[in-house]
């Protein structure tokens, strides 16, 4: 089996807080533990990078991502345990390449800290993979897929194409529509800038929330406003 795990730490971390997540993921591939260089300024953003490299075509969806989507509650134990060792709520980045050949193709998850979220991520996963086969047939090339999430169920899934945004996937639905190059007003819309603002907000609710759990006093109204302003952002993505 060719199939890589890696995890991206911190330079300081103890590599046995992800002793649970590498043993979850073991039947995938051989763990490699890598460190960042220690920063002059230390973040409170502190995520844990997880990549998997998937070789070979149809065997990907039957024999990894079915088995790790089945087993919520082992990655969940997983997750907490890390929690424990680290004393906080870390978020992880997930990234799953699959290579084929001179085919390749990868889903992200950026900063997925919601439990419930996390919950269902390797679920998230494995439907946006049956999505990017589905459409295949119809000969829709989709290069990339990006998976957010504010911390609720709303989850924005994104399908790209030539490195920018092209498609808004429904992963229950598998089906895709094509993001609008102009607004409703005409005014070209960048996909991109948008993107990016929402990843911003995200980054901003998520914040909010861990000042909340360490007893920190943030007002609830703030929350829901960034909130509210995120699915503003998200429908300037859908086709009017």
């Amino acid at each position: 089996m060719g199939n890589r795990v890696e995890f991206k730490l911190q330079s300081d971390d103890d590599e046995t807080i992800i002793d649970e997540i590498a043993n979850f993921l073991a039947p995938v591939g051989i763990s490699h533990v890598y460190k960042e260089e220690e920063r002059a300024v230390k973040s409170w953003e502190v995520a844990i990078d997880i990549v998997l490299t998937i070789l070979g075509p149809w065997v990907s969806e039957r024999y990894i991502l079915d088995p790790l989507a089945d087993r919520g509650e082992d990655w969940i134990k997983s997750v907490l345990a890390t929690w424990r060792k680290t004393k906080s709520k870390r978020s992880f980045n997930i990234v799953v390449k699959f290579e084929h050949n001179a085919n390749t193709f990868e889903i992200q998850v950026p900063n997925a800290s919601n439990l419930e979220f996390l919950n269902q991520i390797w679920e998230h996963i494995r439907k946006a993979h049956q999505v990017v086969l589905s459409v295949q047939k119809q000969d829709v090339a989709i290069e990339k897929i990006r998976i957010l999430s504010n911390g609720t169920r709303k989850l924005l899934v994104i399908g790209y194409k030539s490195g920018r945004p092209k498609y808004t996937i429904d992963i229950e639905k598998e089906s895709i529509l094509e993001i609008p190059a102009s607004t409703p007003t005409n005014q070209p819309l960048d996909a991109k800038a948008i993107l990016w603002r929402i990843e911003q907000l995200n980054r901003h609710v998520a914040y909010r929330k861990m000042l909340q759990e360490n007893g920190h006093h943030v007002e609830e109204t703030e929350i829901i406003r960034l909130e509210q302003e995120i699915e503003v952002e998200k429908t300037k993505l859908k086709p009017v």
